[in-house]
Order: C-alpha cells, then sequence, then structure tokens
C-alpha cells in the first residue's frame, strides 16, 4: 500500500523527481520494472555460494590484509561467554536478547571469515543452534515482538550466511526451518495484511525490513520462493520508513532513533548491493540523501544533540553509518562530522564502513544556521569552528509521531562549552502506561509540557495532535532567528507565538507573544543543570567555572524564580535512569497577574557579556525577518 493521499500531495509540492513519485504510487521502492515495464524478478543477479551479505570473497581478503587484533579481541570475549538465554516473556529483554545475538554473529562470523579458524566458527553455531531452541522469538500479535524478530531476523541471516561453509548439512536445515517459523513466514503474513510496521513511518519499519531482507537473501537459493515474495513486499514498504525523513534530512523520533533506522537503512541497503549488484533506487528521496546533515545541525559545539523526543543526551559521534552516507551520496561533510569527536566506542560498521576523508562543515561551506522545513525544527550557531559558540537548537512541529513529546517552542541552548538550558530526555519505557497516549504518558514530568523549555497556560499540558508550524526564519552572517506558531496548542489563546533570536551571533532572545480572550495563567520554565543566582529580572547561571546572564527585559514586574525540579516530578522512581532528574532545577518567570495579552522577552549573555546600549529594542515578532521564508506542510502522518 503506498502512503495515504496527505502524502503523495506533500510528494508532490516538494518536487520529487517523477520516478520516485511514480515509485510510491506503484506501491514501493521496488525495482519490479523497467523503462518497457516488463516485470523484473527481484532475485536477478543474486550473488551465488556464500558469503554474499555485506562481503565477497575480494572484501575478505582486503580485511585479512588490516589489523586484526580488535576484531580478535572482540571474537575471543565471546568465546568466553555463554551462548545467549532465552529471555522469557519480558518483552524489552526479548528485543535485548535478539541484539546479543546479533553482536554474537557479526563478531564470530567475520572473525571465522576473516581468520578462517574453527573455534570462532563452533561458537557461532553454537550461538544460532541456542536461539532456535527459543520457544519463540516474538509474541504472535504483539506490537513490540516484532522489533525482537526484526534484530533476531537479522542476526541469524548474518550467522547463517557467514557460517555456512562450517555447518553440516543437518545444522543448515535445522536453521532454515526455525528461521522460517519463527519469523519469515510470520513477517510475510504481515506485508500481505499490511499491518503496523510495514505501512507506518517509523523506527520499526527499516529494522524490521532490514531483517525481512537479510532472511530473503540469505536464504534465496535454498527457499526461492519465500526470499521472491519477501524482498518483493519489503521493497514496497520499506518506502514508508524512508518518508519519514524530511525534505531536509530531519528525522521526526529525534536523534536517538534518527541513528537506529538511519542504521537500519544502510544495512538494508548494503546487503542488497553486495547480494543483487544493486539498491532499490534510494537516491532518488532527497530526504534520506540529506540526511546526514541531521546529526550535523543537531549537534552543538559540545558535539550533545538536541535530545527531543525519547532519546539521551549524548553524541552522535560513534554513528558510522555516516562513512556510508558519505559514500553512497559523495558528501565527505557527512563523514567529518565523525573526525570532530575521538571515537568512543568500536562497532561492527567501523569494519563495514571505515573511515574516509571528509571535510568540515565550514570547508563544505554549510551556512551556519538550519530550519528543518516541514519538520519545523530550527538550529542557529554563531561559528562552526569555536568550541565556544552560541548554539541554539528549537523544536515546533507535533506530537502524533512515535516518541514525542508535549514540547512544542523548546530549546536547547550551549554557549561557553556548556549546556545551559538541557532537555530532560526520555523517561523509563517499563513505567505503567507510558505509551498510552490517551492517558498515563502525558501525566509523566518528563514528557509532558511541564518538562520542557516552553510556555504553559493555565498549568494545563498543550493540546495533543495539534502542530506548531515554523513561519518565520532567516540567517544574515551578523543575525539568524526563528519564529514558531504556537497558537493550535493552547486552547485558551487566540494567539501565541515564540520567536528566538541570536543577535551577533552571542547574546540569545527569547521572546513570547500572547493575545487570548480571557485572562490566563502563563508559565515561563527552562531546566539547567546549572547553579542559579537570583536578582529580581536578571538570574545568573554557573557552570563549568563559568556564567550566563539572563534578563527579563519585558513585561515590567516579570521575576525569575527557581526550584529543584525534584520537588515537581511525579514519575516513579527507575533503576535504569537512577535519581529521576540529578542536579536539575527549573529556572522560571513570575508574572505579578493573570493576563490576556503578553510580551515576554528574555536574553540571555554569554560570560557576563556587558549590555549592549539600546539593543535589543523592543518590537513585535511581526517586524522580525524572514516571513516570506519557504515553508512546506508537515511530513505525513502515520
Amino acid at each position: 500500500m503506498p502512503p495515504g493521499a496527505e502524502g503523495i500531495a506533500v510528494i508532490r509540492s516538494i518536487g520529487l523527481p517523477g520516478t520516485f513519485v511514480w515509485a510510491l504510487l506503484a506501491g514501493g521502492l521496488s525495482p519490479a520494472r523497467t523503462q518497457d515495464s516488463t516485470p523484473r524478478d527481484v532475485l536477478e543477479g543474486l550473488r551465488a555460494g556464500h558469503p554474499r551479505l555485506y562481503l565477497t570473497a575480494p572484501k575478505v581478503e582486503a580485511l585479512r590484509k588490516g589489523d586484526l587484533g580488535r576484531l580478535r579481541s572482540d571474537a575471543d570475549r565471546w568465546l568466553r561467554l555463554p551462548p545467549t538465554d532465552y529471555p522469557g516473556g519480558d518483552l524489552e529483554s526479548r528485543v535485548t536478547a535478539a541484539r546479543r545475538v546479533k553482536s554474537v554473529a557479526q563478531s564470530l562470523g567475520l572473525a571465522y571469515l576473516v581468520t578462517g579458524e574453527e573455534k570462532y566458527a563452533l561458537r557461532g553455531i553454537q550461538e544460532l543452534k541456542a536461539a532456535v531452541a527459543f520457544p519463540e522469538w516474538g509474541r504472535s500479535g504483539g506490537t513490540v515482538s516484532d522489533l525482537s524478530v526484526g534484530e533476531m531476523s537479522q542476526g541469524m541471516a548474518l550467522g547463517y550466511d557467514w557460517l555456512y561453509a562450517a555447518m553440516s548439512p543437518e545444522d543448515r536445515g535445522l536453521l532454515r526451518a526455525a528461521f522460517r517459523r519463527k519469523a519469515l513466514d510470520r513477517t510475510l503474513e504481515l506485508f500481505r495484511k499490511k499491518t503496523y510496521w510495514t505501512i507506518e513511518q517509523s523506527n520499526w519499519n527499516p529494522v524490521c525490513n532490514c531483517g525481512a531482507a537479510m532472511g530473503a537473501l540469505a536464504l534465496a537459493e535454498e527457499e526461492p520462493d519465500l526470499a521472491r515474495a519477501l524482498l518483493e513486499e519489503s521493497l514496497k514498504s520499506i518506502a514508508h520508513g524512508l518518508t519519514e525523513f524530511g525534505i531536509d534530512g530531519s528525522f521526526r523520533e529525534g536523534p536517538g532513533y534518527w541513528e537506529y533506522s538511519t542504521t537500519a537503512l544502510g544495512h538494508y541497503f548494503a546487503v542488497l548491493q553486495s547480494a543483487l549488484g544493486r539498491t532499490p533506487g534510494l537516491e532518488a528521496y532527497p530526504g534520506f540523501a540529506r540526511t546526514g546533515l541531521f546529526p550535523i545541525y543537531s549537534s552543538g559545539p559540545t558535539g550533545r544533540t538536541f535530545n527531543f523526543a525519547d532519546a539521551h543526551e549524548g553524541t552522535l559521534s560513534g554513528v558510522t553509518v555516516l562513512n556510508w552516507l558519505a559514500e553512497t551520496f559523495h558528501e565527505p561533510v557527512y563523514a567529518g562530522f565523525l573526525q570532530k569527536f575521538p571515537r568512543v566506542r568500536g562497532s561492527f560498521e567501523e569494519f563495514l564502513w571505515p573511515s574516509r576523508p571528509g571535510s568540515t562543515p565550514a570547508q563544505a561551506g554549510l551556512p551556519l544556521d538550519k530550519h528543518f522545513r516541514g519538520d519545523d525544527l530550527v538550529f542557529l550557531r554563531g561559528s562552526w569552528e569555536d568550541p565556544q559558540a552560541v548554539w541554539i537548537g528549537f523544536k515546533g512541529g507535533d506530537s502524533t509521531v512515535g516518541h514525542s513529546h508535549l514540547d512544542m517552542g523548546g530549546f536547547v541552548l550551549e554557549a561557553l562549552g556548556e549546556r545551559w538550558a538541557i532537555d530532560l530526555g526520555m523517561g523509563d519505557y517499563r513505567w505503567p502506561g507510558y505509551w498510552s497516549v490517551g492517558g498515563p504518558r502525558w501525566e509523566y514530568y518528563r514528557v509532558n509540557t511541564h518538562g520542557h523549555n516552553t510556555i504553559v497556560l493555565d498549568g494545563q499540558n498543550q493540546k495533543y495532535g495539534a502542530r506548531a508550524p515554523i513561519v518565520a526564519f532567516w540567517t544574515t552572517p551578523e543575525d539568524a532567528g526563528t519564529v514558531a506558531d504556537l497558537t493550535a496548542l493552547y486552547p485558551q489563546a487566540r494567539s501565541l507565538r515564540r520567536g528566538v533570536r541570536l543577535l551577533g551571533r552571542r547574546r540569545v532572545l527569547v521572546q513570547d507573544e500572547l493575545q487570548a480572550d480571557r485572562a490566563v495563567r502563563v508559565q515561563w520554565g527552562m531546566h539547567t543543570r546549572a547553579a542559579v543566582e537570583l536578582a529580581g529580572t536578571r538570574a545568573v547561571l554557573s557552570l563549568g567555572g563559568k556564567t550566563l546572564e539572563a534578563e527579563v527585559l519585558e513585561p515590567e514586574g516579570a521575576r525569575f524564580d527557581v526550584a529543584n525540579v525534584d520537588d515537581q516530578n511525579n514519575a516513579p522512581r527507575s533503576p535504569s535512569l537512577g535519581q529521576y532528574t540529578p542536579g536539575v532545577q527549573k529556572l522560571s518567570i513570575r508574572l505579578p497577574e493573570e493576563v490576556a495579552s503578553l510580551r515576554l522577552r528574555v536574553l540571555f549573555r554569554p560570560g557576563g557579556d556587558p549590555p549592549v546600549p539600546a539593543e535589543p529594542r523592543s518590537e513585535p515578532l511581526g517586524s522580525w525577518p524572514g516571513w516570506d521564508a519557504p515553508t512546506l506542510p508537515p511530513s505525513p502522518k502515520r
């Protein structure tokens, strides 16, 4: 099933290539037709023998000439550990177990291919047979279990392909039978019924499709009918995963799930290329081609991301799929991003997608500021090269996508090498009702409007499902800014807009304008790990031996308050998160009374910069630049 009418309208409105639109209208990205409309066998060109997933004989030979020390070390560690145990009824544990099986297959399979040493093959086969003995890989009809099936399918397919020469015919038959029964037959049924992840824009789509494609290609010679059917359906389904990337490369589920989805897509296309010698026209979708820009812009000078949605604050410096994106789309700036930070971990992908020459954003001539259209995200920065530069991440958008929070109008702020305004990030997926958008989810502080750096009216959350579009954006050498229209999020408001402006590439102005039919209680909030010293309309934040001064410029009578966030949380304590919000305070603004009309302006000055006379002057958001900036409809919704 192709995307709905709304999605097709958006695709046409943003000028995607006609061939790609045809592919979507036809049901996917499948290369099932040539220019003369002659059906094409999806298994045409299948590489004979094994291995065919990722690696071919010449690539294996090339790996043998490299440094095998870390490869051996990682494989030897698995030799000392027992096979993965069946995780029982905990669905999250099933995903963890599936990922462990996949890691074992990757490490030991690669070690066997490169060294030829039988010990690695024997332990790898032992791991695969232990997984075969699991009663199931995912609960039938479950909504979380199919993710574990997708992950397990990747590991089993890779193990079967890479350890094929070391397995007996009996072991191969055992693995194939279990693979069909526990994963592939069920996956084909889901494809044909067009149920949930097979037609959704979510991180599940590329992960589960990757497992299906890898299983099809690994077993294609022994199970050609099943392989052909799976691959045909997967090539239709993967279009939905690709359309989650915004036209400029952004990802609505946040940077954490961007990494998860993009890495899965990298694997998906890599195995198609190695096994069939072609990919299904992935270059035709510009959002995916440009998605290497998303981690570059969404990471501040500290390297940490704007961790909106269910994401941990951290760096994306180990996301080696950027090397694959750089090679595939001829964009060295993608690879250059990985060279900015020291490598903090090794990974299987490093062998597949090793480091390559790259360029810095400044060398590539990337603009300092970026509006990710359609997904309503904006990033402003003072410099690409200065680690002390100011950087702001600002979010509009909506709350309908998976993992989203009620956080529209929220922002994070870095300056002087520190993060001053933070996003609390994800909660614990095991909290009761965490996924219930009609109930408990919005009661958790980390997820609701109170727990984000935005506006709260009358103590109520933002309206679920409403959209906050970016309505203005501009960038000049001296100045940059943006405005989001938050009106639809607040039933109390006739109009509510928030603007963020980077003045002189150094100071930050956050301005809110409200018009309502009756007086409302306005709460302005910003979460910080800094120590806060209050002085009426001013607050001095101290962090890492540095300071940031905040000042309420308008309205008269507004004052800063500060409170420990732990006093406001109503979520259960979680062993996986430790203390709920350690060391976090909420800087807020107290107004003397309820208001029906308001202009609220807050200025941030890094390092105690002295005020600039007569700047910034008070002016309405409507007189700010950038209102003629090109905008797009929102990304197609699920």
